[in-house]
Parts: structure tokens; C-alpha cells; sequence
């Protein structure tokens, strides 16, 4: 059983969210959006965003249910930044867009962090 919603394919036997008369909870209630999981998100972060990896930040996250985004954590060492990403920007990013808002954030946690470390 297909359906289409814009320009993704529903599969509800790989998702279990079909019924009979073709109704569908809200994926994005389980943390699930547009066939990608967190961790497919996580791992297009990093793709899209090299210095992630060039400069040793840990990434994860989760989606908040009452926040309708990505709760987005970066860590390196002691520092650590926590910011938000939309499920609409998220969707974006795992179609090749970056997110201007959440390059803004890696980047200045990339300078905080380097601060920090050439004050000690």
C-alpha cells in the first residue's frame, strides 16, 4: 500500500502506520519524519557539516515531542551546546539543504570552544 504525500512515498508496511481507510498518525510523534530516522539525521549533520568532525565534536540527538523539533546536542570535552532544529529544517537538510540556523550554531561553538581553549 503506497501513498504520497508531496514529494515522499509512504510505505505502510515498512511502517506500520497504515490502517484501512487510509488514515496515518504523525510520524513525527515517534520521532520518525519522511522515512529517516534520528540517526540518519545525525549522520547528514555531520556530512553536511565537515568541521564537525575536523574539530572532534560528539553530535546527538532526539526529537521533542513537545517542541515539534530536533533537541541537537554538540560536545567536545567539558563544552557542550544544546540548540533546536526544526522538523521542517531537518527535512530539508536530509534532502542536501543546510540549515543556515544550525550552521550559525555549530560555528559559534566551534569559536566559543577555540576561545576557551587558547584562554587556558
Amino acid at each position: 500500500m503506497r501513498k504520497r504525500r508531496g514529494p515522499y512515498t509512504w510505505h505502510a508496511a515498512e511502517t506500520g502506520t497504515g490502517d484501512q481507510d487510509g488514515q496515518r498518525r504523525n510520524e513525527t510523534e515517534k520521532g520518525f519524519s519522511m522515512g529517516y530516522s534520528n540517526v540518519g539525521l545525525k549522520d547528514k549533520i555531520t556530512e553536511m557539516y565537515p568541521e564537525i568532525a575536523k574539530h572532534g565534536i560528539a553530535v546527538s540527538l532526539d526529537y521533542s515531542d513537545e517542541k515539534h523539533a530536533y533537541i541537537v546536542k554538540f560536545k567536545k570535552g567539558a563544552h557542550e551546546l544544546t540548540t533546536h532544529l526544526d522538523k521542517k529544517d531537518a527535512d530539508a537538510c536530509m534532502d542536501g539543504f543546510q540549515c543556515v540556523y544550525l550552521g550559525v550554531q555549530i560555528g559559534e561553538f566551534i569559536k566559543n570552544f577555540e576561545e576557551r581553549e587558547k584562554g587556558r
